[in-house]
């Protein structure tokens, strides 16, 4: 965050693409992915801004991932910025097949009806090759999340839509 500060750029956001086991927000026990942060300036040019090594060797030491988020939070909603189409979302190894019926369970952490946002804390998401974390997630129809509320199980199936992690069944866990 110094870094950031002290060098003032001229950018329109920080992004970490893939979702990195280990980045803030995606902590899972003591494993910790290598990652890149990069930088978008205003002609929509990405940068590498900092890396982050799991062997504690990188530019930026792990343990001030969480001030990262800080960072990133703070200059994605300030600049509204976007991701740029080579930062989507990974396809899943070997992606589901239409009309896919994997599901996953979960507890409901957060529900944000206006947003269309559901927080999860879950299980491994096998048709994403996801592992188990606390996640927000999209749901691609909001009237789904006038069923559930904090502290309920339940069960919900996820697919990339438009390149985000997108609840597309929940339902109670049985």
């Amino acid at each position: 965050m110094a870094r950031l500060l002290a060098l003032k750029p001229q950018a329109i956001g920080l992004a970490v693409p893939s979702m990195p086991v280990g980045s803030a927000g995606m902590e899972y026990g003591d494993r910790k992915d290598p990652y890149k942060v990069f930088l978008t300036d205003r002609q929509g040019h990405e940068t590498v801004f900092a890396n982050y090594r799991n062997d504690h060797q990188g530019e930026v030491n792990m343990k001030s991932s969480k001030y990262l988020a800080c960072v990133l939070i703070a200059a994605g909603a300030a600049a509204n910025a976007q991701m740029s189409p080579n930062m989507a979302m990974p396809k899943p190894a070997s992606a589901p097949s239409a009309g896919s019926s994997v599901m996953t369970e979960g507890v409901v952490q957060n529900v944000d009806q206006s947003r269309g946002v559901v927080t999860l804390k879950h299980g491994e998401i096998t048709n994403m090759a996801m592992p188990a974390m606390t996640m927000a997630f999209n749901v691609s129809d909001k009237k789904m999340l006038s069923d559930v509320k904090t502290g309920d199980k339940v069960r919900f199936h996820v697919e990339n839509v438009d390149n985000a992690p997108t609840v597309t069944r929940i339902e109670a866990a049985k």
